[in-house]
């Protein structure tokens, strides 16, 4: 029975430790057996959109016409509040000289005209505060308005710029018959591709051509 017990134990020592080591030794995750069995069936490329949008001729013109939109929007801001400042300057001017004006006849006057001269001046002053802050609200919601336009008309491009983009690279794709078109950007979500897998320059110079057409 002893002898018995002894070689149970060993046993039990014997797959304890063996599978302690198989548990240690390092393991493959990637079946790569299957990673190159559909590496055969798959056919991928990628294009730079970084470049796309660096060497489109389209995308050269949106962003000047952008420009000078935004050179328009801003110019209509400053001449807005130019002439806000220009109807309040003028309203202090007048406020400031018939204070002066009072302030010199203030000793010939009757007390009761002295106290509606007064209230005259109090009102302009208020008028003349409730003209700055509406003023400088109408600026506010006039460069508000701008900006969202500009916005909206940044929008309306680069919508029509992507789907050029797409259009013809499924008109390229009818002939290439790639399984995937990736979009490759600095910062995005492809880290590493092969310069060899790249149709960028190809892409760039289709549109171009039939954009100069």
């Amino acid at each position: 029975m002893n002898v018995v017990l002894l070689i149970a134990v060993a046993v039990l020592y014997f797959f304890h430790f063996s599978g302690n080591s198989e548990a240690e030794g390092p393991t493959e995750s990637v079946n790569m057996a299957k990673v190159d069995s559909l590496s055969q069936t798959l056919k991928i490329t990628y294009v730079n959109t970084d470049s796309i949008w660096s060497n489109y001729k389209l995308v050269a013109d949106k962003l000047e016409v952008l420009e000078d939109l935004r050179v328009k929007s801003e110019r209509k801001v400053s001449n807005k509040t130019s002439s806000l400042e220009s109807q309040l300057g003028e309203m202090m001017q007048d406020l400031q000289s018939k204070a002066g004006a009072l302030e010199a006849n203030m000793a010939t006057m009757n007390e009761s005209i002295r106290n509606l001269r007064l209230q005259e001046l109090q009102d302009m002053e208020t008028n003349a505060r409730n003209f700055q802050m509406s003023a400088e609200q109408e600026v506010m919601t006039l460069r508000e308005r701008l900006a969202t336009e500009l916005m909206q008309k940044e929008g309306e491009d680069a919508g029509e710029i992507t789907a050029k983009i797409k259009d013809y690279l499924k008109e390229y794709n009818e002939t290439h018959k790639f399984t995937y078109i990736l979009a490759y950007a600095e910062g995005g979500g492809i880290l590493l591709g092969d310069e060899a897998l790249d149709i960028t320059a190809d892409v760039v110079g289709e549109l171009n051509r039939r954009y100069d057409i």
